[in-house]
């Protein structure tokens, strides 16, 4: 099996080579409070289009996300309510070329007139990989996350949570969703599957071009090939979820 800590940490976000400055950093204290207070702060639903959450008191502006990522959208839309801001990225083969059939993971943020963040649409082959139990409970453990700012990381407990009781996701449900890895590796308690995606975006801050690509690495049991981790690195974030830590059940 994988090793874990002792303690129950699914997710690490904020892993930033660059200091935060002050508001930012304020700002994004006051999201975490907020997501300690999850029913009151912010509302969910899942359908077609995925896992949308919606943030019933915004402080994150879009230039916060801007200054994190170092990215911008692949397009922007303007609306009456606002602008809806989409990270398109698709995934790539071990030469950088894309994939076809197309696979395409798009993310969408809403932001109000006043450039608050208000929602975000987490899309559904997302989902195969983090169903929306795990991924909601992974953002209301980040409201009762440790902080280490010299490391510039967050990393969520879940000790005053309860477990998931959805099945967790099996190598089955991946492929069918997201295809064949660029690379599978053997290791102790099963196999590793990668993937690599790259956002299709003409704009990123010299200096961190690498910001572009988004890469999964997923742990499946050699038993019952369901998935045991995930570690993903997204938009300057590095994150890491452990499903046995999540879950009362144990395959899907």
């Amino acid at each position: 099996m994988i090793k874990t800590r002792k303690s129950i940490t699914a997710i690490v976000v904020f892993a930033l080579i660059l200091p935060l400055s002050g508001c930012v950093w304020l700002r994004l204290l006051e999201l975490k409070s907020q997501l300690g207070e999850f029913d009151k702060n912010f509302a969910s639903k899942v359908d077609e289009n995925g896992y949308t959450l919606s943030f019933k008191q915004p402080v994150i502006f879009a230039e916060d996300l801007s200054y994190l990522s170092k990215l911008q959208p692949s397009w922007k839309e303007t609306r009456s309510d606002g602008q809806r801001w989409f990270y398109n990225f698709k995934k790539i083969d071990a030469s950088g070329r894309f994939v076809s059939p197309r696979v395409s993971i798009v993310h969408q943020l809403g932001f109000s007139n006043n450039q608050l963040l208000n929602t975000w649409i987490f899309p559904p082959n997302l989902l195969a990989m983090t169903p929306a139990p795990f991924l909601e409970l992974s953002l209301r453990g980040l409201g009762f996350s440790k902080i280490f700012k010299s490391k510039r990381q967050v990393k969520a407990t879940f000790d005053k949570l309860p477990k998931v009781q959805a099945p967790i996701p099996t190598k089955e449900n991946v492929i069918s969703v997201l295809g064949d890895p660029i690379e599978i590796q053997q290791q102790e308690y099963g196999s590793l599957y990668i993937y690599h995606f790259q956002l299709d975006t003409d704009s990123v801050e010299e200096g961190y071009e690498d910001r572009k690509f988004m890469e999964f690495k997923l742990g499946f049991a050699a038993d019952n090939e369901v998935l045991l981790k995930l570690w993903s690195k997204f938009m300057g974030m590095k994150i890491s979820i452990d499903y046995t830590k999540l879950s009362a059940k144990k395959s899907a």
